[in-house]
């Protein structure tokens, strides 16, 4: 990761010698290149670019050192210049770069210098690199690891940029940030309860979020990290259906045993109906469905693996309402980060 925040950073040296327009532009726009070129360096253009494309880049950093990399990316930013002059916001770039990107085919030839108009020496590459590997290093001792935290949520989520940033920042104002042992800042369950209960307004049962929050909880610590935290409501929000069923197959097995028991489902099937018709007694409509489903279950005994649970859950329509599993399309229509917005108090220094 160090390596491809360090060629990024002689990357934007490179674009302001050789585009100083379009520098220029990204820095009043505040748009980060890191976010569509780190990536790229990870996967050295895997990821986005056809595999006979990939495959010439590969060759000439084989033949010609890895300032090929650098070279690829600075030309092929360079020559999109009037295109992305007219963007204005870091997802609006990467989306337009990427789709650029896989657009790019080179069949049977080598790139060549007619192809990499702005060449760089490999020297002067290299000690460009010792250069900013330790500016490199000591930003990343000063940010406390928030530039990767926010790179990886961004490429291991479905939120955009923007999304990530902005609950990130709720993220810092909500947690207790001011740890004497420099740990990374956490929430506890007293304060995700509100958080969760804004964003899923009917999710008010104090044991079902409880069982949330220790199903999110993975290193079972009590708390919630940043990336804990998006991982939890990027699966609650825009996540497979597969995914919620094993969140909501956790918060069932809260003692972490392995499997469901009757008394476990039936527990947490009375709470997600007191949630949803709080007027009625429902543990006798509870009972039918918990028989229902542990009947139809492979082995039909008194536990669910969770590959049992997979296939009997959708019986169960409060469940499957609750978690909205007969779609994966996100819970909540309005944009999950302008409603954790309304949590936080008016300020302009956030």
């Amino acid at each position: 990761m160090e390596g491809a925040l360090v060629d990024t950073e002689i990357l934007e040296d490179l674009l302001k010698q050789y585009a100083p327009k379009l520098y220029a532009h990204f820095t009043n726009c505040d748009i980060k290149l890191g976010i569509f070129s780190i990536p790229q360096y990870l996967t050295l253009f895997a990821c986005k670019l056809p595999k006979e494309t990939t495959f010439r880049i590969w060759d000439c950093m084989l033949y010609e050192g890895s300032k090929v990399v650098v070279e690829v990316m600075l030309e092929f930013i360079c020559s999109n210049q009037d295109e992305l002059l007219k963007r204005r916001d870091d997802a609006d770039v990467v989306t337009f770069l990427n789709r650029q990107l896989m657009q790019i085919f080179i069949p049977e030839v080598a790139l060549s210098r007619n192809v990499l108009v702005h060449g760089i020496d490999q020297k002067s590459l290299e000690d460009a690199r010792i250069k900013y590997t330790k500016i490199v290093s000591q930003q990343a001792k000063n940010q406390s690891n928030q530039t990767m935290e926010l790179l990886e949520a961004h490429m291991n989520t479905q939120f955009s940029w923007g999304e990530v940033k902005s609950i990130y920042k709720q993220f810092l104002y909500l947690s207790d940030s001011t740890t004497e042992t420099g740990d990374l800042p956490k929430i506890s369950l007293s304060t995700f309860k509100p958080l969760i209960r804004h964003v899923f307004p009917k999710w008010t049962n104090d044991e079902f979020v409880s069982w949330l929050f220790k199903a999110m909880d993975e290193n079972k610590d009590n708390n919630l990290d940043f990336r804990e935290l998006i991982t939890g409501l990027n699966t609650l929000c825009k996540g497979q259906v597969r995914q919620k069923i094993f969140l909501i197959f956790k918060m069932c097995d809260s003692t972490n045993k392995g499997f469901i028991s009757k008394s476990d489902f039936t527990q947490f099937l009375d709470v997600v109906y007191q949630m949803y018709f709080p007027d009625n007694d429902n543990h006798e409509e509870v009972k039918v469905y918990v028989e229902m489903i542990f009947d139809r279950a492979y082995q039909k005994s008194c536990i669910l693996s969770l590959t049992e649970f997979k296939e009997v859950i959708f019986i169960q329509p409060v469940i499957v309402k609750c978690f909205q599993l007969e779609t994966t399309a996100p819970l909540n229509q309005v944009v999950i980060s302008d409603k954790l917005l309304n949590i936080i108090a008016p300020d302009n220094t956030l």
